[in-house]
């Protein structure tokens, strides 16, 4: 399993949130560094991943990434406006997740995924409803 570490600016020295993600990949697995540019998209635009496409945004930011040599997409990256991301797998069918996203919900996080069926998804929130303190309560639905 991977392991990802956050500290936020009030734990951080010099006013700055650290991002730090491992990989348990292969020993001599290459990752590259890959720089993305800020672009435009004309409408109607693909946009083509490992195995399906989808509509492509109108306009992507400027992104550095961390992609292994064999996949389409990234394992961890941050884009031009300091927004990091990494991620996560976790086999389990076990509700771990719970106060790892209640604490989450409470920061300023512009996104927090948690991925499953939409069963899941749905038995997730309502837990999240029926357990999370007050403060919490109005920030599923950014999950």
């Amino acid at each position: 399993m991977c392991d990802t570490m956050v500290a936020l600016v009030p734990a951080c020295a010099g006013g700055r949130t650290i991002f730090a993600k491992n990989s348990d990949r292969e020993p001599d697995e290459a990752q590259n560094l890959v720089f993305i540019p800020r672009q435009a998209w004309p409408r109607g635009e693909k946009l083509k991943c490992t195995y399906i496409s989808i509509p492509q945004a109108p306009a992507t930011n400027a992104a550095l990434l961390s992609q292994p040599f064999w996949m389409w997409g990234a394992e961890m990256g941050v884009n031009e406006h300091g927004v990091a991301i990494g991620n996560e797998a976790v086999f389990t069918r076990e509700p771990f997740d719970e106060p790892a996203l209640i604490g989450a919900l409470q920061t300023d996080a512009f996104y927090i995924g948690a991925l499953g069926s939409r069963r899941n998804q749905e038995r997730r929130r309502e837990r999240l409803l029926e357990r999370a303190h007050r403060a919490v309560v109005g920030t599923v639905a950014r999950l």
